[in-house]
């Protein structure tokens, strides 16, 4: 048993080292942000100034809304702080988020660094941590996180690669169809009272981004 386990992992380890350094890192971030969450936020959200309505929407008129978003985005710039829009993809907020979040992102992950090398996925990686992480700072609250943007971008890498090719990456029957409702149950607002804010902006432009890598994907062969 212990054997086999290991096996298991030194294959993991071996095939996908980007998609298990990324779980644990995860798995890191969630946990020290647990026990150490004032210090750690601020170094992690896209906006650290946000952190007083973690649990709640901000609500802006659209002008001065998108002129405060514009001023801190170039602060960032200006103090080259550019990790802040990668990093609230690795924070989760409940056992339930983190859970849900890993299982999946390791099921398209593995897939997609098995066949196309782990230095392109960490491309991907990112371009859709970038993605998905802007919009949603632009589109509604700045206090924000989890894969779940990433997750929808991988799930549109391989719906428009298994378009062209079926059973490319062999993705289980039905996964694009529940992904999508999701999504729209997302929009329509549904779930919010039990799961609180969803990054729907950050949903809708990861799958956009996916997409379009995707099509990338395919014109290279």
């Amino acid at each position: 048993m212990k054997s086999t386990l290991f096996v298991t992992l030194k294959s993991n380890l071996t095939q996908t080292p980007i998609t298990c350094s990324l779980i644990l890192l995860s798995l890191l971030t969630s946990i020290l942000c647990y026990v150490h969450p004032d210090s750690l936020y601020t170094l992690i959200f896209i906006d650290p100034h946000s952190l007083p309505y973690i649990h709640q929407p901000l609500q802006y008129n659209m002008p001065g809304y998108l002129i405060e978003k514009w001023y801190f985005l170039k602060k960032m710039h200006e103090s080259s702080q550019y990790w802040r829009m990668v990093t609230p993809v690795l924070l989760h907020f409940s056992l339930s988020h983190i859970a849900f979040n890993l299982a999946v992102f390791y099921y398209l992950a593995k897939k997609i660094e098995i066949k196309h090398g782990s230095i392109l996925f960490l491309c991907f990686f990112l371009i859709l941590s970038i993605s998905s992480n802007a919009f949603q700072y632009i589109a509604s609250f700045s206090v924000f996180g989890g894969l779940s943007g990433v997750v929808y971008g991988l799930t549109g890498v391989c719906w428009i690669r298994e378009t062209f090719k079926k059973d490319y990456y062999q993705i289980t029957p039905g996964f694009y169809t529940l992904s999508l409702i999701w999504l729209i149950f997302g929009f329509i607002d549904i779930f919010s009272s039990f799961l609180g804010n969803i990054a729907n902006a950050a949903h809708l432009s990861g799958l956009l981004t996916g997409l379009v890598i995707g099509i990338f994907i395919f014109k290279k062969g």
